[in-house]
């Protein structure tokens, strides 16, 4: 079982984490990012399915900054347009910190040192989002700590989002984005560690041009499509469960690859 926990980012901002830990031995740190609705229980059975694989994991709370103990239920219509208005008022940048905390969080419970670059994420200035400018550390420095690490990402939603944002800015050994639909305004800079992306073929908040456009850009990256819709992890509609456990196997594979 999952508790929650109080995680620190580098400017000081305190924010809740759900957390948990295998029962037996640790194969490494994962980061999860949470979709539109927060902390929800579908995202919490997320952290604490990882930990049963063997991972010390660790959801952040990226609502924190605006509302704490943010967990909707995506069947309800005022939770969506909730969770709608929340996502829209999330800074990048702030939301790169409190991931970096996470990432700290996790190097600590995995009984690892951290290296340089955990909680200061930025180095030099070369990209923007949505008009936020972001720091990011070079991709040598990010990549070394990275292995020192051995803490990976993985997102769903705008976590999708987010997981692309950490490969490209953070110390991860491995990034995993699920439907991030901000992933192809962001192709630049190149992600400093192994990324691998989920879709679905039927998304309406992600066209497939969209997805042909980053498989354009990055066409050794492995990038999977899948029969179904948006959300298609959490299991909500007819054929989710088939598509949900590939990419369940596939991600497994690329973090036991990647992280441990």
């Amino acid at each position: 079982m999952g508790t929650m926990i109080e995680l620190v980012a580098a400017d000081g901002h305190h924010l809740q984490g759900w957390h948990a830990l295998p029962a037996g031995n640790v194969r490494g740190g994962l980061v999860v990012v949470q979709e539109a609705f927060g902390l929800s229980a579908y995202v919490r059975s997320v952290v604490e399915r990882f930990a049963a694989l063997g991972y010390a994991t660790t959801a952040p709370a990226l609502y924190d900054r605006q509302q704490s103990g943010v967990a909707l239920d995506h069947h309800d219509p005022q939770s969506l347009a909730q969770g709608r208005q929340l996502r829209a008022g999330l800074i990048w940048p702030k939301v790169l910190l409190d991931v970096g905390a996470a990432i700290d969080q996790l190097v600590h419970s995995v009984g690892q040192s951290p290296g340089e670059g955990v909680d200061q994420i930025s180095v030099q200035t070369s990209g923007q989002t949505s008009g936020q400018s972001l720091e990011r550390p070079s991709a040598a420095r990010a990549h070394q700590t990275a292995r020192a690490m051995r803490v990976g990402i993985v997102g769903y939603c705008v976590g999708g989002s987010v997981a692309w944002l950490a490969a490209q800015s953070l110390s991860v050994s491995a990034a995993v984005a699920y439907y991030g639909r901000d992933i192809v305004d962001w192709l630049e800079p190149a992600p400093v560690c192994p990324t691998m992306l989920h879709f679905g073929d039927h998304d309406p908040l992600i066209p497939l041009a969209d997805v042909g456009r980053i498989k354009a850009r990055y066409p050794d990256m492995p990038i999977h499509v899948y029969p179904v819709g948006h959300g298609f992890d959490g299991v909500r509609a007819p054929g989710d469960q088939a598509a949900a456990q590939s990419a369940l196997d596939r991600t497994l594979s690329f973090l036991h690859e990647h992280v441990g």
